[in-house]
């Protein structure tokens, strides 16, 4: 019995090594030995150190694997599937990359490491996903409840120093009857004497504070989305762009848009094509201007917010498990109606 399987070992790793000399690519097969060998731009324990929280050097990391891996994907996903293993055959090879320290991954033949690295960059893959999809989501869900902490913040802010103010109105109205101010005077000099005892934005508050009016919330939110444009180009789009969404019946326009806007940004940097279908009444007055122009930026967050809300079951990302739709992991119809066969063969 012993010897039947060690014969049957020898004739899989044989099986194994012939698949990969013949099927892998040389670009590939460069690829994998450049990261073994810490010759490429990512080394090998860059790429296993996986991200340990949310914060932005953590996330990081996580961009740079989704970087270097990525482009590698459609032929590793090929490869493993040539080389017909069972997941749980897959799991035990890709295991083997965090066993092995580097330097003992290094003595085993070339054949040997592919085997092991390809398994392993399936699921590294996965978990590179899964930690972007979730940055995402905490990142743009920390904008939306700092902005609405920042709105409440603000309007009592303002009221309170409109209370303050309340005093300065008659200075202010003082200065249509100052006869010490000569008609010569230009109305833009007035304007600066006034800017010496109130602000624009107090002066704006006093106005709304004497009609018995107050800023809205969104007024505030918006405000504070546009002083978020740093974090939003440097952390949240780039996590976005690693991303592939998928939308159901009530998401589909969304999905395509998200989709579309992603592959503007990475072919151009910036993006055009803006769907106003998606642009909800409560959202009209701060995303399309007084000219009827869509603000690129400001729907660029509104697509961010829109698509946290939706990845809850509405709106999916097929590459991620945790977040893809329940269909992708049922058996369609046509290979069911072999169910005895799949069965048998699970």
């Amino acid at each position: 019995l012993q010897r039947i399987i060690s014969q049957v070992i020898k004739q899989e790793r044989k099986r194994l090594s012939d698949t990969l000399k013949t099927k892998i690519s040389d670009e590939l097969a460069s690829n994998l030995a450049n990261l073994v060998d810490g010759e490429g731009t990512l080394t090998l324990k860059e790429l296993k150190q996986a991200a340990k929280s949310f914060n932005a050097p953590e996330l990081e990391k996580e961009l740079n694997v989704n970087k270097l891996i990525q482009p590698w994907m459609d032929e590793v996903n090929q490869m493993a599937s040539a080389l017909s293993l069972s997941q749980q055959n897959q799991l035990h090879y890709a295991a083997m990359v965090d066993y092995y320290s580097i330097t003992k991954l290094k003595r085993f033949d070339r054949a040997t490491q592919q085997l092991y690295l390809l398994c392993y960059l399936q699921e590294r893959a996965q978990i590179n996903i899964e930690r972007l999809a979730d940055g995402f989501i905490h990142y743009v869900r920390k904008l939306r409840e700092k902005a609405k902490a920042y709105a409440k913040e603000m309007a009592y802010k303002d009221w309170e120093g409109a209370v303050a103010n309340i005093s300065k109105a008659a200075e202010l109205l003082y200065f249509f009857i100052d006869d010490t101010i000569d008609d010569q005077v230009s109305f833009r000099q007035i304007k600066q004497r006034v800017k010496g005892l109130l602000g624009a934005r107090e002066i704006e508050s006093l106005c709304l504070y004497l009609k018995k009016q107050k800023r809205t919330k969104n007024d505030y939110i918006w405000e504070f989305y546009d002083k978020q444009r740093e974090q939003i180009q440097n952390l949240i789009r780039p996590i976005f762009l690693c991303l592939k969404f998928e939308g159901s019946d009530n998401t589909q326009e969304l999905a395509e848009q998200l989709n579309g806007m992603q592959k503007e940004l990475l072919d151009t940097g910036e993006f055009a094509s803006t769907g106003r279908r998606l642009i909800s009444s409560k959202h009209q007055l701060y995303v399309i201007d007084a000219d009827n122009i869509v603000l690129p930026e400001r729907y660029e967050i509104m697509l961010y917010l829109l698509a946290q809300n939706k990845l809850d079951g509405q709106l999916f990302i097929p590459t991620a498990i945790k977040y893809r739709a329940l269909h992708d992991d049922l058996v369609g119809d046509i290979p069911w109606a072999q169910k005895d066969k799949l069965l048998k063969g699970s």
